[in-house]
């Protein structure tokens, strides 16, 4: 179990690093930067982001009096803001892209701050991280391969390489980084597999529906725009599943429960919305659905 515990871990480093180099080198700076001029936009979906939908949640955890380890695992995974999952979600609704692309990276850069705040926050004493050791993950995991990501952008522009070899070779990387993050998925769901049996057979499985539904509502007042209030809703629900498994990995890997609520809580709230917005999509998405 040690190999595969090794082979994990290294599959999520992987996986972060080629996912920040692919989303960074996917647009120039000026248009993943575009909803700085939105501030009404930008605000109302940090404020989702980072309180409405982990009150929610943790406050389901509180009132469901679940275990330490199911409660961090909820706590890790309501500070990793959304993940690179969400840019495929939104591609398959046809959703509003630039937007779910632009808030990904700039909530990616956001984990910085708001994932160490939040474990020391609300994480008990007994299983706490030291805020130093995230920061220092969180810099190598997501600041890194984002610089990274907009460095090559430019040298590769500034040395001739055409706009559509750089493309392809862009959406190489991004394929390499989501089939190396499922499996890394994949070991850790056999890894602790009981546990992840635990949580989908409990009463933690009701932290899903409370989170989703409150970012459901909270999208509807922030946007009068279906294909707008679907890419928020997908975007914010789709956690950075491969960060916060990483997180795990690095710091609380004896932790019982920590990775189980992880894995089930960021693999059905990635599944769930689609399932849904699929089946309500003539109402939420007139436009797509018009244009098929």
């Amino acid at each position: 179990m040690q190999r595969a515990e090794l082979l994990y871990a290294i599959a999520l480093i992987v996986a972060l690093l080629l996912n920040g180099i692919a989303i960074a080198g996917s647009a120039p700076l000026r248009e993943l930067l575009a909803p700085l001029r939105d501030v009404r936009l930008l605000l109302a979906a940090l404020l989702v982001d980072v309180v409405v939908l982990p009150v929610a949640v943790i406050g389901t955890s509180l009132l469901l009096r679940l275990d330490d380890g199911t409660r961090v695992g909820l706590i890790i995974i309501m500070a990793a803001s959304t993940g690179p999952i969400g840019m495929a979600l939104v591609r398959i609704l046809r959703a509003e892209i630039p937007v779910a692309v632009s808030i990904i990276a700039l909530f990616s850069a956001s984990n910085l701050v708001t994932v160490p705040f939040i474990m020391w926050l609300l994480i008990p004493e007994a299983l706490h991280v030291p805020t130093d050791a995230v920061v220092r993950t969180l810099l190598l995991l997501v600041i890194l391969p984002l610089l990274t990501g907009w460095t090559v952008r430019v040298m590769s522009l500034r040395v001739g390489v055409t706009p559509e070899r750089y493309g392809r070779a862009i959406a190489r990387v991004a394929s390499a980084s989501t089939l190396t993050l499922l499996g890394a998925l994949t070991i850790a769901a056999f890894i602790d597999l009981e546990g992840l049996r635990v949580f989908l057979t409990s009463r933690a499985l009701l932290t899903i529906p409370a989170g989703l539904i409150a970012t459901y509502l909270a999208v509807r007042l922030i946007s009068a725009d279906a294909r707008r209030r679907v890419a928020l809703w997908i975007v914010l629900n789709a956690r950075a599943a491969g960060l916060s498994l990483t997180i795990v990995a690095l710091h609380l890997s004896d932790a019982p429960g920590v990775r189980a609520a992880v894995l089930g809580y960021a693999g059905l709230t990635q599944v769930l919305p689609i399932l849904i917005a699929r089946t309500l999509q003539r109402r939420w998405l007139p436009a797509a659905a018009a244009s098929r």
